[in-house]
């Protein structure tokens, strides 16, 4: 339930189970931990880094009510990696959630929320079902708030780990609602307005695989040509030797 972050030279950790900041320096390879100047105990928050800033989020607390609230803090470096929260009420998500799938593009946090069912039995794990909802905010802009994406959903109702690479996001799915491992992946393009449909690495159409196939094409195009050029050669050498064999007889 720990969730970090790395603004150089310390590796920051939250403790979601207490109220411990702990910084681990990896230049010094020291330890040292500290009270979190937030004061709260909560679990599966999210925790992203932005411009050198901390920017943490969501979350389940102590007594098991989802957060929706959105603190930023900027890392003091004078005084040894330590921190001052500031809530952001403008940002404040959409939806009580935790387990939130987020990533970082250009300026736009996008999230895959898993969130409250407002069920009245919503404290008990089984009556509470993720979200397949999709929301972007600009934090560039102070004033900004949470957009829902309105024309894509996430694959299925659950908890995510999203990862950004290039300008594909990929997805993977955890918690109750997963039953098995997943692994998906959607253009950036796609959930800013462009049309194309999720893609299921099992279905082997993840941008991964093209561009393997890609340079498999390469390299057999490669291979024939290299194949022709031997073939050549070793004409020339035929040749080379029935004109040795001619000069032979006539001397």
């Amino acid at each position: 339930d720990n969730d970090s972050v790395l603004i150089e030279p310390h590796i920051h950790l939250f403790d979601g189970k207490s109220t411990q900041h702990i910084l681990y320096n990896v230049e010094t390879q020291q330890t040292t931990t500290r009270e979190d100047s937030m004061n709260r105990q909560c679990e599966d928050e999210s925790i992203i880094k932005y411009q050198g800033k901390i920017l943490r989020f969501g979350g389940e607390d102590e007594n098991g009510v989802r957060q929706n609230a959105f603190f930023c803090a900027t890392v003091s470096a004078a005084k040894n990696g330590s921190i001052r929260w500031t809530q952001k009420p403008n940002w404040k998500l959409p939806i009580s959630a935790e387990d939130i799938g987020v990533v970082l593009y250009d300026n736009m946090f996008g999230n895959d929320e898993e969130d409250d069912d407002d069920d009245d039995d919503d404290d008990d794990e089984d009556q509470r079902e993720g979200s397949d909802s999709i929301y972007v905010l600009d934090v560039s802009k102070s004033n900004s708030k949470w957009t829902e994406i309105k024309h894509l959903k996430c694959p299925m109702k659950s908890g995510y780990v999203a990862v950004l690479v290039d300008d594909s996001v990929h997805l993977f799915p955890y918690g109750d609602e997963a039953e098995k491992p997943q692994h998906f992946v959607i253009e950036i393009a796609a959930i800013f307005g462009n049309e194309q449909k999720q893609t299921d690495v099992d279905d082997v159409k993840c941008t991964e695989c093209s561009l393997l196939k890609k340079e498999n094409e390469a390299l057999k195009a490669d291979n024939r040509a290299l194949q022709q050029q031997i073939e050549r050669l070793q004409e020339e050498a035929k040749e080379r030797e029935l004109e040795l064999v001619r000069v032979k007889q006539e001397l």
